[in-house]
């Protein structure tokens, strides 16, 4: 849906009905994508209702935009044709399309005419939702006076009857009414929310600095490095004795269980002597190893040089 809405002007009213222009009246995919069998042709003087053929139900209404032409007044019969189209559709799970030429303006006053005479909604309600659903809706200044003229005719015709003007009306028993409803008030909140946001994120001035680069009246452990010339060795001049940390070592405490023992640095050096003495040891051994198979090599090659002159003399 999101890719024909880009294409052609289509907009979802409730689940089932759409409000197009002539492109979305005329196109066959369109039909098909949204599972459309019926259509209201608001300006069937302009455009054709031509997928008659292939069994789409139309009601055709040649309603003239051009505001020099003085418009009827919107009778009940038209009005009754309307409504009961809609609910028909609404009943079957029928897919109903109403469109016009540009889609801003005619088609919409379709769904004002349904909601003013179905829900007893005002004039100002119908535009809040339609807006909500079709942000670039045109009511024409000649067919917003017609619709100002049903709204007082609707009241003339049943005066006990309260108008429904607001969004908070806790006594509404249809099923469709309250689901527009509910849906208004979330889309309307979300939109809320949406520009509270945008407006805080508008608000930050956000901006790109080094961090080492900070003022001197900023917090410096921000800072990537702290350069500390005064505890620099290079500029130092008189620097103390570095001391091996074999040479110095503090104490340290090892726990075992319960007992706390201490470890001179002394046993440390002690332990790194026994260590040098056992690799001399070592070195040692493998000398004499050395030199034991060395005699023993020797001994086995003249023993073998006697072997091998006795054995040439006596043949």
């Amino acid at each position: 849906m999101d890719l024909y809405s880009e294409m052609v002007n289509i907009s979802k009213i409730r689940d089932g009905l759409f409000i197009g222009d002539i492109i979305s009246g005329t196109t066959l995919d369109i039909v098909f994508e949204f599972k459309i069998s019926h259509m209201i042709n608001t300006a069937s003087g302009q455009v054709p209702s031509q997928f008659q053929s292939i069994g789409i139900k139309y009601l055709n209404l040649n309603w003239p935009e051009n505001p020099s032409i003085n418009l009827p007044i919107i009778k009940d019969d038209v009005v009754a044709k309307i409504v009961n189209f809609i609910d028909y559709c609404e009943k079957n799970g029928d897919g109903l399309l109403i469109y016009s030429v540009k889609g801003i303006n005619r088609c919409c006053v379709i769904i004002f005419i349904y909601l003013m005479k179905k829900y007893y909604w005002s004039l100002e309600k119908c535009k809040e939702y339609l807006l909500s659903k079709k942000q670039d809706m045109k009511i024409t200044k000649n067919f917003y006076e017609k619709l100002l003229n049903f709204q007082i005719h609707l009241h003339e015709l049943n005066p006990s009857r309260k108008k429904s003007v607001n969004w908070i009306d806790a006594n509404i028993k249809d099923r469709d009414e309250l689901i527009m409803r509910n849906t208004y008030i979330n889309d309307v909140e979300l939109k809320k929310k949406a520009i509270i946001f945008d407006n805080k994120t508008k608000n930050k001035n956000k901006h790109v600095g080094w961090v080492d680069q900070i003022n001197n009246n900023t917090n410096t452990d921000k800072k990537l490095i702290h350069i500390d010339i005064e505890n620099d060795l290079y500029f130092k001049k008189n620097v103390k004795d570095i001391t091996s940390h074999l040479e110095k070592r503090e104490l340290k405490s090892i726990i075992v269980g319960k007992n706390i023992q201490k470890i001179d640095s002394n046993k440390n050096n002690e332990q790194i002597k026994t260590e040098e003495e056992k690799e001399e040891n070592l070195e040692f051994f493998d000398n004499q190893a050395i030199f034991i198979i060395k005699i023993n090599i020797n001994i086995f090659i003249i023993f073998s040089f006697i072997i091998f002159i006795y054995a040439f003399y006596v043949h």
